[in-house]
């Protein structure tokens, strides 16, 4: 779709069609353009409502896009203001945050610690259970003698008569 006021020839003081001078200023046989993605790019803003209603109505996609461009800055400033409006609070989270990181590594030290005597303990109550073990077998083993001790020695014993 082409603006059809450019296809009207107007004369410059000099005698020339703007047409002209504007073809020797865009003369575009002497640079090599690369079109492989130009149909991409058309077929693109086609679908694209707005661009496709911003081509029916013929707006001038320069002045449009210049139009864009100074809303962008606008925005872009109230942004800048906005976000200097707001650096105490950033200041203040950035603070929270190394705290709150600060009590975190506090923690994660005192947690280790913890873990470090649970495994101490851990070591300490398998050793006893290990002790208990042993000290069961003799107990078991002492009382195993004990008995066969005591009816050997019934066995043994001379009566008091027969002494």
């Amino acid at each position: 779709i082409m603006d059809n006021s450019a296809n009207i020839p107007n004369k410059d003081p000099d005698g020339e069609s703007e047409q002209s001078s504007l073809r020797d200023a865009h003369d575009l046989s002497s640079v090599d353009i690369d079109f492989v993605g130009i149909d991409e790019d058309l077929e693109r803003f086609q679908q694209d409502d707005i661009v496709r209603q911003a081509l029916l109505e013929g707006v001038d996609l320069r002045g449009y896009a210049s139009q864009i461009e100074g809303e962008l800055r606008q925005v872009e400033q109230e942004s800048v203001r906005e976000y200097v409006a707001q650096a105490d609070k950033v200041v203040e989270l950035h603070r929270q945050i190394r705290a709150a990181d600060a009590t975190l590594a506090r923690m994660l030290e005192m947690l280790l610690g913890f873990q470090a005597d649970l495994g101490g303990i851990s070591d300490e109550i398998k050793h006893l259970q290990d002790e208990s073990i042993t000290m069961n077998v003799k107990l078991r083993n002492r009382r195993a003698a004990e008995e066969r001790l005591g009816r050997f020695l019934e066995h043994i014993v001379v009566p008091p008569e027969l002494a």
